[in-house]
């Protein structure tokens, strides 16, 4: 059966928007997923796609990443981890494949008491005003896939794939399918 595919951009209204880097070499997008208080400080998920060759090694240090408290302090992150490996103090890597959402993870040392970072750093580039969740289950927002604000065209049936929220905006991949 003939797939039609094309990408579809549906506006819709989102409790909580992504925030997200764009690294350049390799090319691709760090979405943060979110953060939250662990036993060992402030561990902030994300996760990263490769956006410009098949496929490329993916590797982040501690040193990438810093916050700036509410209250002014500046802390480097202790510990990362990538692809679920192991927490390191040094580097976590793994092979990226272009459109393959890679897992990563950085913990910081910060109080328990800890509600909101005023600035999460990826290599210099600030995300203000991140939320810290009380727990992991906090910080998962359930994913729906949005309806489809246009008609769907007659003979076909539409599948929604791969939808990724961004400030408020879902971006998915549309496959029709012929029903005839």
């Amino acid at each position: 059966m003939k797939r039609l595919l094309m990408t579809a951009l549906l506006a819709s209204t989102a409790a909580a928007a992504a925030q997200s880097w764009t690294k350049d070499d390799p090319a691709g997008t760090l979405t943060l997923k979110g953060c939250y208080v662990v036993k060992e400080g402030v561990r902030c998920d994300m996760s990263y796609t490769l956006t410009d060759t098949n496929s490329a090694g993916f590797i982040l240090y501690p040193s990438l990443f810093g916050v700036v408290t509410t209250t002014g302090q500046t802390v480097q992150a202790k510990y990362v981890s990538v692809g679920g490996n192991s927490f390191t103090e040094y580097n976590s890597s793994t092979t990226a494949y272009r459109g393959v959402a890679i897992q990563g993870a950085v913990l910081f040392d910060l109080p328990a008491s800890t509600t909101s970072l005023r600035v999460l750093a990826f290599a210099n580039e600030p995300l203000l005003n991140v939320p810290v969740a009380r727990s992991v289950a906090a910080t998962t927002p359930v994913v729906t896939t949005p309806p489809p604000s246009a008609g769907i065209p007659t003979g076909f049936s539409l599948d929604l794939r791969d939808c990724k929220v961004n400030q408020g905006v879902y971006t998915c991949m549309a496959v029709l399918t012929p029903t005839r």
